[in-house]
């Protein structure tokens, strides 16, 4: 009879190849593995943004250059 592999974290049981992220810190990502657990760090665009033009991802994780779609449309100049 063979044990299959399962991982722990945070009193939750995952199999072998399944992924989640930690609610409490969503810019980490986890895998189950047959060695246990192994994490990794979110890769974010390094974007250097002037102060006040920055815009955070759905998960508060990574930030980019300017504002969201509704307000690049409202900051357009027509000319005619």
């Amino acid at each position: 009879m063979t044990v299959e592999k399962t991982c722990i974290y945070n009193g939750t049981t995952y199999k072998v190849g399944e992924t989640w992220v930690d609610p409490d810190d969503r810019c980490m990502s986890f895998v189950c593995t047959a060695y246990g657990i192994q994490s990794e760090p979110r890769v974010c665009p390094s974007d250097i943004c002037p102060e006040g033009n920055t815009t955070w991802d759905d998960q508060d994780c990574c930030s980019t250059c300017g504002s969201s779609k509704m307000n690049k449309k409202k900051n357009l100049k027509l000319t005619h």
